[in-house]
């Protein structure tokens, strides 16, 4: 395969690649392996992908095999099987079970892609950010990872955020950069609230709102963010969406000590309370922690 091509779509891959996985558990269950392999042989190509999908996984009837799983994969993916397609690029990406070769990758990678398979949307975008097998292409990367990040796909709406915030002068845009990560956000990614709550405190790409800000750094901080529980630091000590909190910024700094040499800013609010606080205000600290840890059940280091 020289060229990338396309195929007629059928609509559902990732649904089509989900039950394929099914499909394969289910004939090791009842031990039909035998039935797969003569399916296969016959041209099945869904029969195929699941005869992959064992020896690329290994069981008690068929040994793992990398070579054996890309053979069979590239028999249902030249049928246009698109989750079999997506696999022979990543089997070819990686040289797993084959030689590695990224060029005829990326060609696997754009006949599933186009045929709507996610995953390789979002690889296919990643090759084009990375220029591996491909020239490197921020706008076509773009265009692929808003393909999956449209289908629901976290990673890739976080990909297509920071493309949006990072990538090429040409496609930078704040406010979308900002609609994408809440998109990511609101899929629980821990960075990605934190990097709303960044949009939020700084008014880029939307407009500034510190109560907001706070909303999202105390989603991220519940995830283990120390990154955030720095920013809810500096917002508690200025007062800023929040009534000036020393006690509760101090708290916050505490949980999140060894982000601070990453925030300049928190680092001297930190500094600068640490150098205010009497005996007795520590002790408040801690328990104020304590409080925080309940509602934030994550590992905090003791106050200084």
């Amino acid at each position: 395969m020289s060229h990338p091509y396309r195929y007629v779509s059928t609509g559902g891959a990732y649904f089509r690649f989900l039950l394929g996985c099914v499909l394969t558990v289910s004939c090791i269950l009842a031990g039909e392996v035998e039935h797969l392999l003569k399916k296969a042989e016959s041209g099945d190509p869904q029969a195929q992908y699941d005869l992959a999908q064992l020896y690329g996984n290994g069981s008690k009837e068929i040994p793992r095999n990398q070579e054996a799983a890309f053979s069979w994969f590239m028999k249902a993916g030249e049928q246009g099987l698109a989750p079999a397609q997506y696999q022979v690029g990543r089997l070819l990406f990686y040289g797993q079970g084959v030689a590695r070769n990224q060029q005829e990758a990326v060609n696997w990678y754009y006949v599933a892609a186009e045929q709507g398979h996610m995953e390789a949307q979002f690889e296919l975008g990643k090759c084009y950010v990375l220029g591996k097998g491909i020239q490197r292409d921020h706008g076509e990367a773009l265009r692929w990872y808003r393909l999956a990040a449209d289908q629901g796909m976290q990673q890739a709406q976080f990909a297509v955020a920071r493309l949006y915030q990072k990538g090429n002068p040409e496609v930078r845009d704040a406010g979308k950069a900002f609609g994408f990560y809440l998109k990511s956000a609101h899929q629980g990614d821990s960075y990605s609230q934190f990097l709303v709550g960044t949009f939020y405190e700084n008014g880029d790409g939307v407009a500034q709102n510190f109560t907001e800000a706070i909303k999202w750094y105390e989603k991220a901080a519940k995830q283990d963010s120390a990154p955030a529980r720095c920013r809810l630091g500096v917002l508690y000590k200025e007062g800023k969406g929040v009534p000036p909190d020393p006690i509760s910024a101090y708290a916050w700094f505490s949980m999140g000590k060894f982000a601070l040499s990453g925030d300049k800013m928190a680092k001297s609010a930190y500094d600068e309370l640490k150098s205010q606080m009497t005996p007795e205000q520590l002790e408040e600290v801690q328990q104020r922690a304590a409080s925080l840890r309940k509602s934030h059940p994550i590992e905090v280091e003791e106050s200084e």
